[in-house]
């Protein structure tokens, strides 16, 4: 399993924003009773659905696995996987497995802890660098312009430094996690849920990273890795996310081919993410899946 390397070129943190502002937009309020397929289209859905190349700056990549809806994944909660000692079931196994896939999760779970107190840091080194900004002079506009854009900009650069070194220590517990051998467990709630809770911590860095189309493959992996996750609509919105990244930079480089097939797996996990947020006889997903079409049937113009 790849956690790293390249994807096709990234051209959005906001080809995605796009699709949660939009999903959650007036225009498809559940409440609505105007017909699908009349209404106009809103802004979001044309920025989704658009010809042209998403924008980067898209908010909704700042949101991955933050629906309230699914309170498991509050935003800012790193989880903290408990992993036995031993596992009964585990004692008709050879010892020396046991011992090295049990040793090769406790490194994993170390490593996703460790990336957990590295974002903690960031947070405390933020509020260190504001208490030094609040106190330089505004006595006039121009004066407290220039404290919210340096603000702004060490915000920025703090996050995205720790972001940086925290993925590389989920990559690593990842690695470590791939690593377990032993059937009953890789089969075992402990080591699930620890990488579950890996994957999801991944991705949240990813897309804030602005790299949503490197998020695709441990996403699929997260769809697999227990059935109640197939069943979470947040994977589906992301990877539509992710997809639509994809889509937009197989388009601007002329490869025909790959953009379709991107544009089918963005298309799918959006109808998906709708079916299950709000039912396939809801608005939102006749609004979505008439939108779809729309893309589908259409000749498309590739350079």
């Amino acid at each position: 399993m790849m956690y790293s390397g390249k994807s096709l070129p990234v051209l959005s943190l906001a080809a995605s924003l796009s699709l949660l502002i939009w999903i959650h937009s007036p225009v498809l309020a559940e409440s609505s009773t105007e017909d699908p397929a009349a209404a106009e289209p809103s802004s979001e859905e044309n920025f989704f659905f658009s010809e042209d190349a998403p924008e980067p700056d898209s908010p909704v990549l700042e949101k991955p696995f933050q629906d309230p809806d699914e309170p498991v994944h509050e935003p800012g909660q790193w989880e903290d996987p408990e992993i036995p000692s031993s596992f009964p079931e585990l004692q008709i196994l050879d010892e020396l497995s046991q011992k090295k896939s049990l040793e090769r999760m406790k490194k994993a779970r170390s490593l996703y802890k460790t990336a957990g107190d590295l974002m903690r840091d960031a947070g405390k080194e933020f509020e260190e660098a504001k208490k030094k900004i609040d106190r330089l002079p505004a006595q006039y506009e121009w004066q407290e312009q220039e404290k919210k854009d340096r603000l702004e900009r060490e915000k920025r650069q703090i996050y995205s430094r720790y972001r940086n070194k925290a993925v590389s220590y989920l990559i690593e517990s990842m690695k470590q996690l791939e690593k377990v051998q032993n059937p009953e467990i890789q089969k075992s709630e402990p080591y699930l849920n620890l990488k579950g809770a890996a994957i999801r911590e991944y991705v949240k860095l990813q897309f804030q990273n602005g790299n949503a189309g490197m998020t695709i493959s441990v996403l699929e992996e997260y769809l697999q890795l227990k059935k109640e996750h197939s069943t979470e609509p947040e994977p589906y919105r992301l990877l539509a996310i992710a997809y639509r990244t994809q889509e937009a930079s197989a388009k601007e480089s002329g490869r025909e081919e790959i953009y379709r097939e991107m544009q089918a797996r963005k298309n799918q996990n959006i109808l998906k993410y709708a079916e299950l947020k709000f039912g396939k006889d809801s608005y939102q997903y006749k609004r979505l899946k008439i939108q779809v079409d729309r893309t589908t049937v259409q000749p498309v113009s590739v350079p």
